[in-house]
C-alpha cells in the first residue's frame, strides 16, 4: 500500500485510472470468455475458465496500464508546455506595455 501522505498527485491520478482501468478490463475479458466458451462442465473447468480469463485480464491491464500512464503524462507535458508559452507570450506582452 502506497504512502499517501507523500504520493504526489500525479501518481494519485496514475494508480486511481490504473486502477478503474484494471478492474474494468479484467471485467471485460471475464464477459468476453463467459460468452465464447461453453459452459464448464466440472469445478475444475470452471477454476480453470476463472483462472485464465483472471490472468488474461491482467496481462492486458498491464498493458492499458502502460497506455494511460504514458498518456497522462503526455498530458502534463502539453500543459506545462502551454502554460509556459502563455508565461512567455504574458512576459513580453508586459515588456511593450512598459515602453
Amino acid at each position: 500500500m502506497p504512502d499517501l501522505k507523500n504520493i504526489n498527485k500525479t501518481n494519485l491520478v496514475k494508480n486511481v485510472t490504473g486502477f478503474v482501468v484494471g478492474c474494468s478490463t479484467t471485467a471485460i475479458t471475464h464477459a468476453i470468455v463467459r460468452n465464447n466458451v461453453s459452459e464448464p462442465e466440472n469445478a475444475l473447468q470452471k477454476g480453470m475458465l476463472v483462472t485464465s480469463s483472471t490472468v488474461f485480464g491482467w496481462m492486458v491491464s498491464e498493458k492499458t496500464r502502460a497506455w494511460t500512464d504514458a498518456k497522462i503524462d503526455k498530458l502534463i507535458a502539453d500543459y506545462h508546455e502551454a502554460k509556459a508559452k502563455n508565461d512567455k507570450n504574458e512576459d513580453e506582452a508586459a515588456e511593450t506595455a512598459q515602453k
